[in-house]
């Protein structure tokens, strides 16, 4: 029986190691940011909509902005792809150079005590930037988070 090859970035190890990652930042960010994920935006999506059945619209919006930086980093990345020809760095490992320098500058910004808008917003962003560049588990698309 061949066993089948896949690209470093799909293996088992990086998927367990992205899921791992994404795990403590929304766990850390529910538990420090008042209750919203910077990772998972379906849980931000629930709270959003029980806040505007509810009549709670300023509630509602403060789950809603991490939802626009995560689209935003989404689309950040695909920027990244498209523009990433031509040199020796893979597209993917700029796009996680990026989110190193990303996270680093969030733990900085902890420290000064900015507002957790801030915080929320530029962790959804490499967070989405991480989610599309690690999109497939042993060449199976991974399920939309």
């Amino acid at each position: 029986m061949a066993e089948q090859k896949f690209a470093y970035k799909e293996s088992l190890r990086v998927g367990m190691l992205l899921a791992g990652t994404a795990g403590y930042i929304d766990s850390y960010t529910f538990a420090f940011h008042d209750n919203r994920f910077a990772s998972f935006q379906s849980g931000n999506l629930l709270q959003f909509g029980i806040n505007v059945a509810s009549g709670h619209w300023h509630q509602a919006s403060l789950f809603f902005w991490p939802v626009i930086a995560f689209l935003f980093g989404a689309m950040l990345n695909q920027l990244i792809k498209k523009y990433s020809f031509r040199t020796q760095m893979q597209w993917e490992a700029r796009s996680v150079l990026i989110e190193m320098f990303g996270v680093l500058l969030v733990a900085i910004l902890e420290m000064t005590h900015v507002p957790t808008e801030l915080v929320l917003s530029i962790l959804a962003i490499f967070m989405a930037m991480q989610a599309d560049t690690f999109g497939k588990l042993r060449g199976c698309p991974t399920p939309p988070s």
